[in-house]
């Protein structure tokens, strides 16, 4: 069936994306952590999380993963099918080699669609996951000081944490940064999404359509 089906496509992009984040987002969470430098090796990672924060600690930013990635996975599908359909790759019948390029293309540019629309909630998502991790000491008037940053779980460095879930994140970051900081990242984010996609459905594309001519 090659009717134009925006809508459905966008559900089986939902739907896709919540099996794949309710295994990957505790993996997710690790990676970041590891990312910023205070871990030495994954286990030391997950053992710190574990001893700190609980299970939940892994899982804490499940429902804004899911209020980013959800949306992006429909967006990023039912924009390839949308594009497909624009550029006419739909209704030509032919080599597959011939559409290589297109295929690429508009996946491509369906990654920079969906990453674009749903920055804020990727912002959202980051602050949420990484925010336990470090915490600078303060001074009795209220500035950072200058020493070692320390764990926010640290029985002699106890913090709450500043974000207690998505809406109370979106507003302190607008009411202290403003509206602008939702779309920082935008660009680096976009020039990893284009050839992301562009690589993971343009050659999705070929493979099946290779498959289907034998």
């Amino acid at each position: 069936n090659d009717a134009h089906e925006p809508a459905r496509a966008a559900l089986c992009g939902a739907s896709a994306t919540l099996c794949h984040d309710a295994i990957l987002t505790p993996m997710d969470v690790v990676k970041q952590r590891m990312q910023l430098g205070r871990y030495k090796h994954v286990g030391d990672c997950l053992r710190s999380v574990l001893r700190r924060e609980g299970a939940w600690g892994l899982y804490r930013s499940m429902p804004t993963t899911l209020a980013m990635n959800v949306p992006y996975g429909s967006i990023l599908v039912a924009s390839n099918e949308s594009m497909k359909q624009f550029l006419g790759v739909r209704k030509i019948r032919q080599d597959t080699r011939n559409l290589l390029p297109w295929y690429f293309l508009s996946a491509g540019l369906s990654g920079a669609v969906a990453s674009a629309a749903t920055q804020p909630l990727d912002v959202v998502k980051t602050r949420l996951q990484t925010q336990d991790c470090l915490v600078r000491p303060k001074r009795p008037d209220g500035s950072s000081m200058r020493e070692p940053v320390t764990y926010a779980g640290d029985s002699t460095n106890l913090c709450a944490p500043k974000y207690s879930g998505f809406l109370p994140a979106v507003r302190t970051i607008v009411r202290e940064e403003g509206w602008l900081a939702l779309y920082t990242g935008t660009m680096p984010r976009m020039l990893h999404a284009v050839p992301s996609a562009a690589m993971c459905w343009g050659t999705y594309e070929v493979v099946k359509n290779f498959l289907q001519d034998y």
